[in-house]
């Protein structure tokens, strides 16, 4: 076989590959602008709506946007990133129930992604879905209800701090403090150096103890005392009327431990200073 034969050979052999090769590029290309570029395309127009004042304007830019987003969804119905931007469509046109379904696609497709992660945002997302959903029926009185769509909506953002918060805030807003508590708990979990929940906490806890100290159930108070002090550590009347319960409980050592607590955070305090005096004067008073 000549050399220009075998040039042909060649040519022929991997004409068909080439071909393949560059059909692939195109498509992949094709595909990564569909992927990665219109959505962000379409969510920059449903952004646009958030600078104008003009209502038909802003009716406008939503509509466009949405519209582009649903005809993605229909040719990539389980892309997580996608259904999370048309989650969020649905939060501007308060469309609640349809955002949430969205979401929860979004997180059940996105788990466990390492490449262009969607979780967190999804549930920052579910979360402002979720709490205007919700504070729709507190309102309205439907708080069954209301804790229903939270209970479903939960395995989703288990460890998510404002679903966490706003979950503990509905239970308290319908004086469910031991419910309220339990999530309240979880955020702390979740985020430990959080000063404002841990105040909170320490706060109904304090005043859990105080309600049962009232009626005399100083067994019932005390450990309720001790969570606030767990969460606060710096509050003097958290030690004197922890303090106060032990005494009531002959735990004397540990009354003069917590006055004297109390009078070192609050040093002019002439009840706590009283007080310390009265459980010292009890100590080797035999029980």
């Amino acid at each position: 076989m000549t050399k220009e034969n075998n040039i042909t050979g060649y040519i022929f052999t991997f004409l068909p590959i080439s071909i393949i090769a560059i059909l692939f590029l195109i498509s992949w290309t094709e595909r990564e602008y569909v992927l990665k570029d219109d959505w962000y395309a379409a969510v920059a127009i449903l952004d646009s709506a958030r600078t104008t004042e003009d209502q038909v304007q802003k009716k406008d830019y939503i509509d466009r946007g949405g519209k582009w987003l649903l005809e993605l969804k229909e040719k990539y119905p389980f892309h997580p990133k996608l259904r999370m931007f048309v989650g969020y469509y649905y939060i501007q046109t308060r469309e609640w129930d349809k955002a949430i379904e969205e979401l929860h696609v979004a997180i059940d497709e996105g788990k466990g992604g390492i490449v262009n992660q969607i979780e967190y945002q999804a549930r920052d997302f579910l979360t402002n879905a979720l709490m205007n959903k919700t504070q729709i029926m507190m309102q309205e009185k439907r708080y069954d209800e209301a804790i229903k769509v939270m209970e479903e909506s939960y395995p989703y953002a288990p460890e998510h701090v404002s679903f966490l918060n706003h979950y503990a805030n509905m239970y308290a807003n319908m004086n469910r403090i031991d419910s309220a508590l339990v999530y309240f708990e979880k955020v702390i979990a979740v985020d430990p150096r959080n000063t404002r929940i841990r105040e909170h906490v320490g706060n109904l806890y304090f005043n859990i103890a105080n309600n049962l100290a009232r009626n005399n159930n100083f067994e019932g108070a005390y450990p309720n005392y001790l969570k606030a002090i767990q969460y606060v550590q710096n509050n003097p009347h958290y030690f004197n009327n922890l303090a106060n319960v032990e005494l009531s409980l002959n735990k004397i050592e540990d009354a003069i431990n917590h006055f004297n607590k109390a009078v070192e955070l609050e040093p002019n305090n002439a009840t706590f200073k009283g007080n310390l005096k009265i459980a010292q004067s009890r100590q080797n008073i035999p029980s």
